[in-house]
C-alpha cells in the first residue's frame, strides 16, 4: 500500500495503477525512481512505475516498455480467448526495419517472436483490450485479422487449433462475417477462409 509518508503518490496513482515515463517530467521521473529505490513503488526498466500492491498484466507491460508492437497470431488468438492453448513464445508485429532492443530489455524480448510488416498493412485492423486497474490498453489485431493471420505457414499453428479458433469465433456473440470476409479478400485469403468455414459450420 502507498504509505502516508508518500501521500503525493496519489498524484500519479489515484486514477491509474500504471504510470509511464512519457507521462512524467524529468523531475517527476527522478522522484519516482528515488521512491522505487526506497521500495515504495516498483520501477519496471525505467519505463513504467506501478504501486507495490498492484500486479500488472505482462502483455500490457511489454508493450509499454518496448513502446512499440502489436500483438498478433497466436498471442492475439489467446488474448481474444479464441484458443485454450498458451504459447510461451509471444508474437508481435512491428514496422519493417524495426530493431528489437534485446540487450536493453532482455526480460521482455527473450521469448518474443517478431513479425515485420510494411505500412499501411501494419496499422490496419487494430483494436484494444482494457486491463483491470489501469486506463492503459493492450493493442492487438482484431479477431478477424487474427483468424486470417494464423493461416500463414509461418504462424506454425496446426489445423486443429485453427479449426477450434474458427468454431469459437462462430459461436461468439460478437462475430462479424462480413468483416472477416472483407479482410480475407484484402489479404488474399478469402478462398482459404471460405474453405475452413465450410468445414466447421
Amino acid at each position: 500500500m502507498i504509505t502516508n509518508k508518500f501521500k503525493n503518490l496519489n498524484k500519479w496513482f489515484k486514477n491509474d495503477n500504471i504510470v509511464t515515463i512519457s507521462e512524467l517530467t524529468n523531475n517527476e521521473f527522478e522522484l519516482l525512481k528515488n521512491m522505487a529505490n526506497l521500495g515504495v513503488i516498483t520501477n519496471i526498466d525505467n519505463r513504467v512505475f506501478v504501486p507495490n500492491d498492484y500486479t500488472p498484466n505482462d502483455y500490457l507491460i511489454r508493450q509499454l516498455v518496448l513502446q512499440n508492437g502489436i500483438y498478433c497470431n497466436q498471442s492475439a488468438l489467446y488474448l481474444w480467448n479464441l484458443t485454450d492453448s498458451f504459447n510461451f513464445d509471444i508474437t508481435m508485429a512491428f514496422r519493417q526495419g524495426y530493431i528489437l532492443p534485446k540487450s536493453r530489455f532482455q526480460r521482455w524480448t527473450n521469448d518474443l517472436k517478431v513479425k515485420q510488416i510494411r505500412t499501411p498493412l501494419l496499422n490496419q485492423d487494430i483494436e484494444q483490450i482494457s486491463v483491470d486497474g489501469t486506463k492503459k490498453k493492450i493493442t492487438l489485431y482484431n479477431r478477424e485479422r487474427t483468424l486470417i493471420d494464423i493461416l500463414n505457414k509461418k504462424s506454425l499453428i496446426d489445423n486443429e487449433e485453427i479449426s477450434n479458433a474458427y468454431k469459437k469465433y462462430l459461436n461468439s456473440t460478437n462475430k462479424n462475417m462480413n468483416k472477416l470476409l472483407t479482410i480475407a479478400q484484402r489479404m488474399n485469403k478469402e478462398e482459404k477462409v471460405r474453405n475452413i468455414l465450410g468445414v466447421v459450420i
